[in-house]
């Protein structure tokens, strides 16, 4: 702690929460001066020309739990990376907690933000747009963020069928090559399906 002196009890101005000390032997009256506290309530708001000293979790030395990390078992699998700036133009998950298509907005929004579209499938293509010649079903889209949502799982079901997709490892696909047409001049969107 650090300690100021003053000559006289009447040169301090008296702060309550700061307690004075009388030096024995003397007439000096001490006020004690607690240290200064650092609160930082948002990293992002420091300065980062100054030095902060931030506290940590002490180390305990005297544990009964030792550990050697020489006895520690590496992770093995392999770290991969997206590739930035692509984006998935449709997805498909297939899961225990949920079955749906998504169209990506960009997609959604070049078939015009139908409120509901129709499917067909032709090699390793699907068609999506609002209206498609010999298509008779049409499957109502849901927004959700930034995605357009089908909740269809007989929708789902028939495309994993009709592609071969193997879902056994993984809960959801993404397709990213897609190219756009007009028929029946309706936009139509041409995604293609890739293990």
């Amino acid at each position: 702690m650090l300690k100021k002196d003053h000559k006289t009890e009447d040169s301090i101005m008296k702060d309550p929460q700061t307690p004075l000390i009388e030096n024995e032997g003397t007439n000096e009256v001490t006020e004690e001066i607690p240290p200064p506290k650092l609160q930082v309530t948002n990293k992002d708001s420091i300065d980062k020309s100054e030095e902060v000293v931030m506290n940590s979790l002490p180390i305990k030395e005297d544990s009964n739990i030792k550990y050697d990390l020489n006895t520690f078992q590496p992770a093995t699998s392999k770290s991969t990376t997206r590739a930035i700036g692509k984006t998935g133009a449709a997805t498909i998950v297939y899961a225990k907690t949920g079955v749906r298509f998504s169209i990506a907005t960009d997609v959604y929004n070049e078939l015009g933000s139908p409120l509901k579209v129709q499917f067909s499938f032709k090699g390793d293509v699907i068609a999506i747009s609002e209206k498609l010649p010999k298509a008779e079903n049409y499957y109502n889209i849901k927004k959700s963020g930034n995605k357009a949502i089908i909740y269809s799982s007989s929708l789902v079901k028939e495309i994993i069928k009709y592609f071969k997709l193997d879902f056994s490892n993984k809960t959801s696909m993404t397709f990213q090559e897609v190219e756009y047409i007009l028929e029946y001049e309706y936009p139509v969107a041409l995604i293609k399906i890739k293990q």
